[in-house]
């Protein structure tokens, strides 16, 4: 017995990861294992092998739901070094490090920096103008206009849009849809085509050409970037203040762009991480505190007296934050509590937003406007440990210590994973394990990532 879960393929390809990562070869080979569900329409899970692009076929396959996968499936990336051409060392191995899901493409970064995108391309989202929208391998890594590969620190998918924070430099550059200035993008282009508002080159946008940044993030139509000073800059479409927002005491100074990009932070600390959602933003502070602004219709800003006219962002009742991520119009905070003696316990999950769907696993599709504890197994009081979780457009996706799915939410093209011989309901508002292709326990690490309708996940 090899202690290797799963059906004949996933032994066999078990045994040939084995092989490759530990064989002293000249290209040192690693084979990593990528798994998906959900949407396939654009080719997001890399599981079609046509590469024509052809949009009425595109609109044939949504409608039919072919291409949709309703339970884990296995896909395999190989990761192989090149030896360095000017020394006799040679490069590490490519490992994977994090994954990421837009509207209707995807993303892989390695450790040597270099980000694979696939998936929609029609508004140049993958950072290039001759990929078919339907890109197959091999996957080409994001390049600079001189040919030379893009060092990126870090990525974040919209609907239709791409950023990422360039290693060295700690520039952000922006690609993709720029029709509501979502890539920061200022043109005099008075026309609505493809043409005048994408662009499938990565550019600076205008206000962060001389600013050196930390975190992005990517919503449907808008963008957030925080600055190492701790300033939120934003982007894009701000109808309901989710962009553009600030105060004269607390903006970043003026320019010929302020009517595009304004910049904020809380009066005595600085923000350090920020998500953006359809209509709403979540930001997070060095001290733990979250912050929101936008929309408040289904209770995304965490408290019931904030509404669309705020100016400036409001405190949601939570203490301890660590991290923060949002679906379209839900929210998730993850919280680490310390007890009496000062040692930190484990990440407690809250949400709160739009819950039509089941976006946050409460059993009931009711919306929740204030910070609520989510739990995996309602009727247990012993909850499993959490190691990370990623939210989709409208669900939720949590991975707990012992390598275990659970998704919640919005299931119409199987995203959730759950699938089986029996009929799954469309949408689901208790956390439900993942099915499917068994995940290998070969390596230690797993990352994932949840976009508009797919899942994607792999071992590291």
């Amino acid at each position: 017995n090899d202690g290797i879960v799963g059906d004949a393929d996933t032994r066999i390809l078990a045994s040939m990861v084995r092989e490759l990562q530990t064989q002293e070869s000249t290209n040192n080979a690693g084979l990593y294992f990528l798994f998906g569900s959900g949407s396939n329409q654009y080719n997001q899970l890399l599981l079609r092998q046509s590469t024509k692009n052809d949009k009425k076929q595109h609109a044939e396959t949504d409608a039919s739901g072919e291409g949709d996968v309703d339970k884990l499936t296995e896909i395999i990336l190989l990761a192989a070094s090149a030896r360095d051409h000017q020394s006799s060392k040679s490069v590490l191995p490519s490992i994977p490090r994090a994954l990421y899901a837009g509207g209707g493409h995807s993303a892989l970064l390695t450790q040597n920096n270099r980000l694979y995108l696939w998936g929609w391309n029609d508004y140049g989202q993958l950072g290039h103008v001759l990929i078919s929208a339907q890109t197959t391998s091999p996957i080409p890594y994001l390049q600079k206009e001189d040919g030379t590969p893009m060092e990126v620190q870090n990525a974040a998918l919209g609907h239709s849009h791409t950023l990422i924070l360039e290693m060295s430099t700690r520039n952000v550059y922006a690609f993709g849809e720029n029709n509501r200035g979502q890539c920061g993008i200022l043109t005099n282009s008075q026309d609505n085509d493809a043409s005048s508002t994408s662009f499938p080159i990565p550019v600076i946008p205008h206000q962060l050409k001389d600013v050196q940044c930390q975190s992005i993030s990517a919503g449907v139509f808008h963008s957030l970037v925080i600055t190492l000073t701790g300033y939120c800059i934003s982007f894009g479409s701000s109808n309901f203040h989710q962009s553009n927002f600030g105060n004269p005491s607390a903006i970043i100074p003026p320019s010929n762009t302020a009517k595009v990009c304004t910049g904020w932070k809380p009066p005595d600390t600085k923000l350090v991480k920020a998500a953006a959602g359809q209509r709403h933003t979540l930001l997070l502070d060095e001290e733990g505190t979250v912050y929101t602004i936008g929309d408040n219709k289904h209770g995304q800003r965490g408290t019931v007296q904030s509404n669309r006219q705020d100016l400036i962002p409001t405190q949601v009742n939570l203490t301890n934050v660590v991290d923060i991520d949002c679906g379209w119009s839900h929210c998730i905070a993850a919280v680490r509590a310390v007890d009496g003696n000062g040692v930190a316990a484990d990440i407690r999950l809250y949400g709160w937003g739009r819950n039509d769907k089941g976006q946050l696993g409460l059993g009931h599709f009711q919306p929740v406007k204030e910070p609520t504890p989510l739990v995996i197994f309602p009727e247990d009081t012993q909850q499993p440990k959490i190691r990370s979780w990623s939210c989709g457009s409208e669900c939720t996706m949590i991975l707990t210590e012992d390598g275990t799915v659970y998704g919640t939410g919005w299931n119409e093209h199987g995203n959730l994973g759950i699938g089986s011989d029996v009929k799954v309901e469309e949408n689901v508002n208790r956390f439900t394990k993942i099915r499917g292709a068994q995940m290998p326990k070969l390596q230690e690490g797993q990352i994932m990532a949840a976009g508009g309708g797919q899942f994607i996940t792999m071992l590291i």
